[in-house]
């Protein structure tokens, strides 16, 4: 528009813009009365500004009302409203009014005098329901809802009003300049938009703008015309048919094959007893209405004992609530509610093909929430259930690395070989020693309620009784540029290829070094954090193939 060339240069058009510029032009819009002290509620219309990435309501005057981000948009939906049923709820409750007591008591002491209160009640109904079918066109309102949860700036506050008023607009930042303070932004919070349309017949041109919305704001989940831009978004798609064929194939049921069509559908899988007991209370205020939001169906899973989201996991014959059937995973609970989840699907068959076509959301409701943290940190954002929420409710994923753990009962090294092994997944840590000790023994202090802080009072107990334990630690070290192609080719004659590493029943390669010693701690990390409090390995990336090793020996005394 004419305001917007005037406030920040000429933009340039682009024909693959998925904004529909007519028909944004025809739909009209009226804006809540709290923007400004007139009483009658001053029309405008949405435009889109590729230069800042930003939807921006524009009034009459070409003047910039307000904006938001689609990048914070999780949802945009069109509500539709009949005048007419408002009268007719109106209507029922004068007559309700009118009919006396008398007139009540009459109509039960002589059933023949006529017809009874209720079916008075039904008549009028299907008198009203006779006019709504021949309402015309112009008498129905409707409203469009666009669900933003952006974050705080640093200059603004958590008390400022949730619309910004035309008297003093504020012009949204350019891209550039939105994402280079973006570590220093606040969290994010819920400022969504209502505009009810202006009467029309025909609500062709406000659905084109809604839809425009959700493709901007990548939550058109399943479009119907994919070009290179909505690529992203046909991923969950082209998901849901491998599910359909994996299912085919458990069941071998034909129905199985059927395309499903529909919004997704997540499970969600909360632990009531993690950490301090929160889980399902941020599940009502926070996960539920915003999966609402978005357009997400979901079925809520409650965790009643240890090990029942493992049984959860397993394959039903049944191809109605097997975990195939969903379009995603959220575990909302600790780190060992997500443990659970992925050693029940490592238990069946087909689990490598779960992991590839069925996400897994995480929201950290426990004690110490490191993984949650991992996935937020990246983003720069905050750690807290509603910016996790937020990522899920968008519908981003991101392929991160799976370690799989061999371990054997045996202390003897002697026996070692001949003892039985058990395997894993891992997607956080390995740890062994001083971190076990803390994280194992102080369960003892899980019932004060205290989350996290019980790892850390126990940590003080376990410096002050340090313990030290006797291990032997094999590594392959990291090749030099120089000798890199020498150590691959070795690597391939010692069989050790795609990171696969020797169990340990079998013997340790050649070109592998040993430390055996007394060791504090060993631990090797795949994520950033170990804890939401505890950025352990800064140098650890999601999908980097890399173990980052802590090791701590005997020769490290307790101030150290």
């Amino acid at each position: 528009t004419n305001s917007l060339k005037k406030m920040r240069g000429s933009s340039k058009s682009s024909s693959s813009s998925p904004w529909p510029k007519e028909a944004a032009a025809q739909a009209l819009f009226y804006l809540p009365n709290i923007l400004t002290d007139d009483p009658t509620p001053p029309a405008c219309r949405l435009a889109y500004d590729e230069s800042t990435h930003t939807i921006q309501i524009i009034s009459e005057e070409r003047e910039i009302i307000d904006w938001f981000s689609p990048d914070d948009v999780i949802g945009a939906k069109l509500e539709f409203q009949l005048d007419l049923e408002e009268k007719l709820n109106a209507d029922l409750a004068k007559r309700l009014e009118r009919t006396s007591l008398e007139e009540k008591e009459e109509s039960r002491s002589s059933p023949n005098c006529g017809c009874s209160l209720s079916e008075e009640m039904e008549g009028v109904k299907k008198d009203w329901s006779t006019l709504l079918g021949s309402v015309a066109p112009g008498t129905n309102t409707a409203t469009v809802k666009v669900y933003c949860y952006p974050r705080y700036t640093p200059s603004e506050t958590r008390y400022f009003s949730s619309w910004r008023t035309s008297n003093n607009p504020s012009l949204p930042p350019l891209k550039g300049e939105k994402e280079q303070d973006k570590e220093h932004w606040g969290e994010r919070y819920a400022r969504h938009r209502t505009l009810e349309v202006a009467p029309c017949g025909d609500f062709a041109n406000v659905l084109s703008v809604v839809r425009a919305i959700r493709k901007l704001a990548h939550v058109d989940f399943f479009p119907v015309e994919e070009d290179e831009k909505t690529k992203s978004s046909g991923i969950m798609q082209q998901r849901r048919d491998e599910r359909q064929k994996l299912m085919l194939k458990n069941n071998n049921d034909e129905s199985a094959s059927k395309d499903k069509k529909g919004p997704p559908k997540y499970l969600v899988i909360v632990n009531p007893f993690s950490g301090k007991k929160t889980a399902l209370s941020i599940y009502e205020s926070i996960t539920k209405p915003m999966l609402d939001e978005c357009g997400i169906e979901h079925d809520l899973f409650l965790t009643d004992y240890a090990g029942h989201a493992y049984e959860r996991m397993q394959f039903i014959p049944s191809k109605e609530g097997d975990i195939l059937e969903y379009d995603g995973i959220v575990s909302m609970g600790g780190d060992g509610n997500l443990h659970e989840i992925l050693q029940g699907i490592k238990a069946r068959e087909d689990a490598e093909d779960v992991l590839k076509n069925v996400p897994f959301g995480v929201i950290g409701c426990g004690s110490c929430n490191g993984f949650a943290k991992t996935l937020l940190f990246p983003s720069k954002e905050h750690y807290n259930p509603l910016e996790s929420t937020f990522y899920i409710a968008k519908g981003q994923t991101k392929p991160i690395d799976l370690s799989e753990h061999t371990v054997t009962s045996s202390n003897d090294i002697t026996t070692l070989k001949s003892s039985p092994t058990k395997s894993y997944y891992g997607f956080l840590a390995f740890c062994w020693a001083f971190i076990a000790d803390c994280d194992f023994e102080s369960e003892v202090l899980r019932c004060l309620g205290i989350g996290g802080l019980r790892v850390d009072l126990w940590a003080v107990w376990r410096v002050i009784n340090l313990r030290k334990y006797r291990a032997r630690f094999s590594y392959l070290p990291p090749p030099s540029k120089s000798d890199e192609t020498d150590n691959q080719s070795e690597e391939k004659k010692e069989g050790n290829i795609d990171g696969v590493l020797p169990l340990p029943t079998e013997d340790i390669p050649t070109n592998w070094k040993t430390i055996e010693d007394d060791f504090i701690l060993v631990w090797c990390h795949q994520a950033t954090h170990a804890g939401s409090n505890a950025h352990s390995s800064p140098m650890s990336k999601l999908q980097d193939g890399v173990f980052q090793v802590m090791l701590i020996r005997s020769s490290c005394s307790r101030y150290e």
